[in-house]
């Protein structure tokens, strides 16, 4: 093989994982044929990543404020997908943050609020967009 064919064969894988890379990052995209991993419906991605900011205040008050960039559209299926709640199909989630709260138990559950006032719907069907900011609060 020559110095020039070597060069060129280079440049081309170089390019290729350039472009692959590129594609990657910039845009989540949407395949609505197959169902994702996480038990979330394919419906639930958006074809470009989202910002949104999560603060979640536990059962002692602390309180750990979470930057999230996601291609989800629920905020469930965005802090399922990072580990942060455990998906559950009935719309309640009890274990947020690690932390499991059990009305039954001692009137305990996570109270969602957008922009400090309470929302209306649960995590499973509360949409995202750009620039939200969640507070998820441990409440008694």
């Amino acid at each position: 093989m020559t110095q020039k064919t070597s060069k060129l064969i280079s440049s081309v894988l170089t390019l290729l994982l350039v472009t692959t890379l590129a594609l990657g990052l910039s845009a989540c995209g949407k395949d609505t044929s197959s169902k994702p991993s996480d038990g979330s419906s394919a419906a639930s991605w958006t074809d470009k990543k989202i910002s949104v900011t999560v603060e979640i205040v536990d059962d002692k008050g602390e309180k750990t404020v979470l930057g999230l960039e996601t291609c989800k559209t629920t905020l469930a299926d965005a802090l399922a997908e990072e580990g942060i709640v455990e998906y559950a199909a009935d719309g309640l989630y009890t274990t947020v943050n690690g932390i499991t709260a059990d009305y039954s138990k001692d009137g305990a559950w996570w109270c969602v609020t957008k922009g400090g006032i309470m929302t209306t719907e649960g995590m499973n069907t509360l949409k995202l967009s750009d620039g939200d900011s969640f507070e998820i609060t441990y409440t008694k």
